[in-house]
């Protein structure tokens, strides 16, 4: 009976306010977490990582790659895509969002979202954060990736 009385105010409450809960400055959906300022001209897309030890390393990297870039966390859009979504990230979901250079960590994020949603956008598809962080000969290559943002930038 409570099982039942639970479901039904959580069925109500997406009725009511849809997928979306939003924290502060996160938003939580069915297919991960945005973080940021949503007028920012920057968006960073990576897949979420199962092993939360390891997301310290992703952090740090990602410290050093906005640092060459004179960006901080405040100055992007965070997006982490949940490894289980199957579906693509809506033209809804980004138009609520004011970017103008986007970076997609993970060659296989190329497959999940639709290339028209970045119309009129700078678009970098790059290597897995992952990958990146195993194998340390890519960071040159990833560096080659994204110094068009520096040439924004300046």
């Amino acid at each position: 009976m409570k099982n039942n009385l639970v479901k039904n105010y959580l069925c109500q409450t997406q009725q009511l306010y849809g997928d979306k809960l939003i924290l502060k400055s996160k938003i939580i959906n069915s297919f991960g977490t945005i973080k940021g300022p949503k007028k920012s001209q920057y968006v960073f897309i990576k897949s979420l990582s199962s092993d939360n030890s390891f997301e310290k390393k992703e952090i740090e990297l990602l410290k050093k790659i906005l640092k060459a870039l004179k960006l901080t966390f405040k100055d992007i859009i965070f997006i982490n895509v949940k490894k289980s979504f199957k579906g693509m990230l809506t033209s809804d979901d980004l138009k609520n969002l004011d970017f103008n250079h986007c970076i997609l960590f993970g060659y296989d994020l190329g497959n999940i979202f639709k290339k028209e949603n970045f119309e009129n956008k700078n678009l970098v598809l790059t290597y897995s954060i992952k990958e990146i962080i195993d194998d340390s000969s890519l960071k040159k290559k990833l560096w080659d990736d994204i110094k068009f943002i520096l040439k924004h930038n300046e």
